[in-house]
């Protein structure tokens, strides 16, 4: 998903709807970005970028809900809303005016469990800066898609290590031994 909406943006075009609903799953298990409806070039001077509410609530940036201009840091907040509910496995929590749409870290903390939390501090980070309420502060989707082949690489390593470990901790399977040789 966010090597989908990376080259949407490099071609300068704002998805405006990212959300669980708009992502496809195969029976490979990749993910495909759907629902094209609200696209939008950023570099069209004919796109009132002030009055073009468009997306589900629950995954728009402050920004689009204050219907205040927008570019492409309004998807990097919407895919942090669909980390929260990748992480949590719930719709991401109601925003409210009063605090001007603004992403509750703390809240959602609450609903993510010490051992997950433990285990993913890079993703809880990564949700964090994705969602910040000032557009200037969000992440690129350059850096996100950096920081999760970081994150992929390291999981991969540490999958690798722990084979390892257990297979030192038990006497290896024949199936095991033949993949050795």
């Amino acid at each position: 998903v966010a090597l989908a909406v990376g080259y949407l943006h490099s071609k300068g075009i704002i998805h405006r709807d990212l959300k669980s609903n708009n992502i496809l799953i195969s029976s490979e298990g990749v993910a495909k970005l759907c629902d094209f409806g609200f696209s939008r070039s950023i570099d069209n001077d004919s796109f009132n970028k002030h009055l073009s509410l468009c997306g589900t609530d629950e995954w728009m940036s402050p920004e689009l809900l204050l219907g205040e201009p927008y570019d492409e840091s309004a998807d990097v907040f919407s895919y942090g809303m669909l980390l929260t509910e990748l992480v949590t496995g719930e719709k991401p929590a109601d925003r409210f005016a009063h605090m001007m749409y603004a992403f509750d870290y703390e809240e959602y903390m609450l609903g993510v469990s010490t051992k997950l939390y433990q285990s993913m501090p890079e993703i809880n980070s990564l949700i964090r800066d994705c969602c910040k309420t000032d557009p200037s502060e969000r992440l690129s989707f350059a850096k996100i898609i950096s920081l999760l082949g970081n994150l992929i690489k390291k999981m991969k390593t540490e999958e690798r290590e722990n084979e390892e470990n257990n297979m030192r901790k038990r006497a290896p399977t024949k199936e095991e031994i033949i993949k050795l040789e």
